[in-house]
């Protein structure tokens, strides 16, 4: 013991590789990925070595099964992100009405909106149809002159 370690303090090193690696090999189990959800959340050291790796999506399983809207192939991170607020966005437009989970996942799109890069095809036509729609919802009845216009998605 040093003189700023209390007698139950214990001092242990990881090998943050192999961690990431058993994680990446076990990503359909529940157990890992919650374990990897804790340890990002509770762990900084943890969290700067995987985002500072660039292979940071091997995490991600790439056919995600659990989204119910549509078979998703070869999905980014990025991209399924982008999909699960919209989602999360009509869900709250339609059932809750929470005014500030609206106002924060729109917030969280728009802070992210200039880090998009290659996004898959259906999160991209996602955002198109949603922008419209909200469009159509909000400029609509106050277009100019009485003019109708029409969006097509």
């Amino acid at each position: 013991n040093t003189a700023n370690q209390s007698p139950n303090s214990y001092c242990f090193q990881i090998n943050f590789n192999s961690l990431y690696t058993a994680l990446y090999e076990q990503q359909k189990s529940d157990q890992a990925t919650l374990l990897l959800y804790t340890l990002l959340h509770q762990n900084p050291n943890v969290r700067t070595y995987v985002l500072a790796r660039t292979d940071v999506e091997n995490l991600i399983l790439k056919n995600i099964t659990w989204y119910a809207e549509r078979v998703l192939t070869e999905i980014s991170l990025g991209s399924l992100l982008i999909l699960v607020v919209i989602r999360t966005v009509q869900y709250n437009m339609t059932r809750t009405r929470d005014k500030y989970l609206h106002t924060n996942c729109l917030a969280a799109l728009a802070n992210m909106s200039a880090q998009f890069r290659s996004l898959h095809q259906y999160a991209a036509q996602r955002i198109i149809s949603y922008t419209c729609r909200l469009l159509r919802r909000y400029l609509m009845p106050t277009a100019l002159n009485g003019q109708k216009y029409e969006f097509h998605t």
